[in-house]
């Protein structure tokens, strides 16, 4: 699966991946040469974590 989409997204997505709080996703670095690879269990799983209650 390939997700195209603005760095802030990504970085967002990374920091839901690495268990960094919401509040500090701005401090993740994105190398815009490198893959990023999610599974679907991974995205839903942000999907559910993102949600609002």
């Amino acid at each position: 699966m390939k997700i195209i989409s603005h760095g802030a997204v990504i970085m967002t997505l990374l920091a839901m991946k690495r268990n960094i709080p919401f509040e500090q996703s701005h401090t993740i670095e994105v190398d815009n040469a490198s893959p990023i690879e999610f599974s679907i269990e991974e995205l839903e799983g942000i999907r559910e974590r993102l949600r609002i209650k």
